[in-house]
This record gives C-alpha cells, structure tokens and sequence, in this order.
C-alpha cells in the first residue's frame, strides 16, 4: 500500500508520502496491504491509518514532518491464556489528547462474556500514550439469528449472527454507528442496525433498518451535524440476492433522538441500478453511490456468454428515487473506494482502480465540478503510481 496527498484542489501534491517499504514502526511495517483511512478521524493535523484484518493496529503519523508518533494494537497479543483473535479494527474518531475511540468489528467467541477483548464494540484508547483502556461499548445486546441454507443438506437453518460495528461519524458527544449483522463465517444475514453511542453515559439507542442488510457503510452530511447517510449492500453471501436487501437511507438526530428519516429500497425498482456501494453524501437528499459490474461469465467451451459490465457512479435522490449517471469506469469492482467531495467549491474527488491490459492503472483520482443545475463535469484525472492503482480519498478538515 501507499499514500499520496494531494492539494485542495485534487492535484498531486506528494505522490509517496508513506508506504509499506517505509522504515519499520514497531508493531509492523508502516502498514500492510489491508488499510483503511477512517471516515472522518477529527484528529487534526495527523494521519491516522487503520491496518484491519489480522495486522489490528492504529498508527498516527504527524502530518507536517512525516514522523510515525506511534502505533498501537487494538487487541492483547497471543499468551499462554488467551487465544489471537482478529478483531478486526474498522474506524477511528479522535475525540481529545487522552480519548480516541475504534470500532472493532470481529467477535471473539474464544473469550468471556465481559472480557476487554470480546469484539463487536467500541473501545476506547489513549491516541497520545498508545495505551488501550478496558472501556468500551458493547453491541452484543443485539446479536440475534438468521436463516442460511446449509450446503450440506440443503436445508434452512438458524445460526447466530453477529452485531458488528463498522463506520462511524462523531455528532457532538456521541457516535453514530452502521452495524452489519453477520454470521461468523459470513453465510447468514440479518437485518442491519444504525445506532447512537453516547460517550458519555455509554448509553446505545439502536433503530432498525427494515428490508435492509449489510449497512455498515456510512457518511457524514456536509455541514449537517443532524443527518447521516448509510449505505447497504445486501447479502452478498451464497445463496444470497443482493437486490432483495440493498439500499441507501438518510438518518436523522433531533433531540437526542436517533431516527430514519426516508430509505430507498433497491427491491422496490427492479430495474434501477443497483447503488449500494462507495457512498459519499451530498446534502440530506443527495447521495453518491457505486452500482458495481461484472466479470464476463464464460460457457463451457470458454467463449463468452455474459459480456463483462463495468463500474457507474450515480447521483442518487433519496426522495424521488431519480438515479444520475456520473461516469463508467473501465473495469468492474475498481469504484470501491470512497471519494471527497467539498460543498464550497463544488469539487469531488473520486478514486478509480481501473487498470489496462498488463494490469497497470489506467485512471487515478477523477476530478469533477458540481454545476449550478447539480450535474458533474469532469475536469480531469490526477495520475498517482504506476502499479498502484487508486482505492481512496479521504478529506481532511
């Protein structure tokens, strides 16, 4: 993996700022090939990375200078006692110099109930001295059961699903969460959960999103501490039908109160694109969002029988359910990294993996400008590497 920066107007700036050859920080390598760059971290000045999936580090680096401040692992490191176990570290928001908190989306059944390290929690961390605490906020009140169907027998049956927090966006003194629900080999699905964390008291208020699965995905409203969009993909397990369960909801806090203000079920227009994906919200109508392609699908002789489809990227209203093409990409599943847009200038910036022939980049960053009738006008691409291609971009504030 690497990072680039770029100006604020989507020009490189720094095309290697950081990367997996950097020099080693301690707990790893700067980060492995599996990071993600948190919603909206809030920490001001520094670079967080978030290296998930069985690396379960936080590492904050001084934006200015480039310094590695530090890393810290988000879970205890195998002993005689305890079993590794990922859990899988999925966001990061900053609150002061002694409180950072990291949502951490993996269940460790291996443990207690009550243990620090049980997963499906939030927990809470000391960014500046690198120290985990034992304080954290638990979702298991609301694992429940889903159906799948074994492969064995070919029954339905009922196994445990999980809550699973994942993205998180700070308003005021609380966090507002996407939590999936999953089984723990991900064969089963059940309807997905927003929730209100309050960091002060710990309390949890949790809404329901009826009709919808896989709604982890979510994104702060421009300039609107009161709206939050989600994004859901459906199950995309065996057996599973995505359209049947995905699609784009806009939830909204008043008074303390965490609520879904309107929805839009992709089960409802069978023939509408399918937008679950790379969700970046515009206002509290007005969301961006991904419909992924598809592999060519090949007959028995291996010639084509399906032509392969690629990536689009609409603008989606949430009331009217009205779809906007923005651009195609070149390629399938190479739109899935968040883009940045910024409401004072009009400018989205939006990452594009797609790749030629001899699996080089092909795109990079896409550049676009919001017209005064809502539209996007591309004004150009910004190159970063030429064997990396371009998963994300993060603003920041």
């Amino acid at each position: 993996s690497m990072i680039s920066l770029l100006k604020a107007d989507g020009t490189l700036l720094q095309r290697d700022y950081i990367d997996s050859g950097s020099a080693n920080a301690g707990l790893v390598t700067a980060f492995s090939g599996d990071i993600i760059l948190p919603t909206r971290s809030d920490d001001h000045g520094v670079l967080v990375i978030v290296d998930s999936y069985e690396s379960d580090v936080i590492t904050r680096i001084d934006l200015a200078s480039g310094t590695i401040l530090g890393q810290l692992k988000v879970e205890r490191s195998t002993d005689q006692t305890h079993q590794s176990y990922s859990l899988n570290p999925h966001d990061y928001v900053y609150l002061d110099d002694a409180t950072a908190w990291v949502s951490r989306y993996n269940p460790n059944p291996t443990v207690d109930v009550g243990d620090p390290d049980r997963g499906s929690d939030l927990l809470r961390i000391d960014p500046t001295h690198f120290t985990r605490s034992t304080e954290r906020i638990d979702f298991s009140a609301w694992n429940g059961q889903a159906e799948r169907k074994s492969l064995d027998t070919g029954k339905t049956e009922l196994v445990d699903v999980y809550a699973r927090p994942s993205q998180m966006v700070r308003v005021g003194d609380s966090l507002v969460v996407g939590i999936d629900r999953l089984s723990v080999s991900y064969d089963a699905a059940g309807e997905s959960l927003a929730a209100l964390a309050d960091l002060q008291t710990k309390a949890v208020q949790v809404v329901s999103l009826p009709g919808l699965k896989n709604c982890g995905e979510i994104a702060p409203v421009p300039d609107d501490p009161t709206h939050v969009a989600v994004s859901c993909t459906g199950f995309l397990g065996v057996g599973g039908t995505p359209r049947d369960a995905a699609g784009l909801a806009m939830l909204v806090i008043e008074h303390g109160v965490l609520a879904l203000e309107r929805a839009w079920h992709a089960s409802a227009d069978p023939s509408s694109a399918l937008t679950s994906f790379s969700l970046l919200a515009l206002s509290n109508t007005q969301v961006l969002a991904m419909a992924a392609g598809a592999p060519a699908v090949l007959d028995g002789s291996g010639k084509v029988q399906t032509p392969e489809t690629y990536d689009k990227l609409y603008r989606i209203d949430l009331t009217s359910g009205e779809q906007q093409e923005i651009f195609e990409a070149q390629g399938s599943y190479v739109l899935l990294g968040a883009g940045a847009y910024d409401p004072r200038t009009g400018l989205l910036l939006f990452p594009d993996a797609s790749v030629d022939a001899h699996s080089r980049p092909s795109a990079g960053v896409r550049r676009f400008m919001r017209q005064p009738d809502g539209t996007f006008l591309e004004i150009g691409i910004t190159q970063l590497d030429a064997i990396l291609p371009a998963r994300q971009v993060r603003p920041f504030y």
